[in-house]
């Protein structure tokens, strides 16, 4: 991955650093922003791209893997959003990757899945109504299988 990073940047003769981070760890997520802001001092774009998929039937779910997926899929997104928003410049976006599922359930077993993916486009579509204050953008991309 660093590789490849490295490579299309110096094609594009543009700097770049990649930083590995769990998004479900807070400190990993800010720690990771602190970086960038330190080697750039500003961000242009937010790219979000995380989510596990724990599958089970809500009436047998587990709470350990309730509270992993949430972690991972609602509040590592949140952590990245907020520690990010400061440094955005004028125009900077926020971008998350999301699912289909946000918007229905798309096999059995991924009822807590879906909330998650739900929880992030509203979020997003909640903090877009503030970006027109500082003409930036936040949006979400929905994925889905083909």
């Amino acid at each position: 991955m660093r590789r490849l990073a490295a490579n299309r940047a110096s094609v594009a003769r543009q700097p770049v650093i990649v930083i590995k981070s769990r998004q479900c760890r807070p400190k990993a997520v800010v720690d990771a922003v602190a970086q960038t802001i330190a080697r750039f001092g500003h961000l242009d774009i937010l790219v979000v791209n995380a989510g596990i998929l724990i599958r089970g039937t809500v009436y047998k779910y587990d709470l350990a893997d309730f509270d992993r997926m949430m972690a991972t899929n609602v509040r590592g997104v949140f952590v990245a959003i907020q520690a990010s928003c400061p440094h955005l410049r004028e125009g900077g976006r926020i971008i998350t990757i999301g699912s289909n599922t946000a918007v229905r359930t798309a096999f059995p077993g991924a009822s807590v899945y879906s909330m998650t993916k739900g929880a992030v486009a509203s979020l997003v579509r909640g903090i877009s109504y503030l970006f027109p204050l500082r003409q930036g953008r936040a949006m979400a991309i929905s994925t889905s299988n083909i």
